[in-house]
């Protein structure tokens, strides 16, 4: 994510006077990902549910020596 942050602000910082709609079309993209990313992490704790649930349905099956 830093990278593609750094080059759309070369990207804008690099436009003349005139304002490229596409540059700024990519940037208004990139931040409705990062708001996606923080209204639904996927960080350890979605990890530590899966194996939560994964242990409850093991319980009741005979385990492998």
């Amino acid at each position: 994510m830093y990278i593609v942050i750094i080059g759309l602000s070369w990207w804008v910082k690099s436009q003349s006077m005139e304002r490229d709609p596409e540059a700024w079309n990519a940037v208004h993209d990139v931040s409705w990902v990062i708001q996606q990313m923080m209204i639904c992490p996927s960080g350890p704790a979605l990890k530590a549910q899966k194996r939560a649930l994964e242990s409850k349905e093991n319980e009741g099956r005979a385990k492998k020596r």
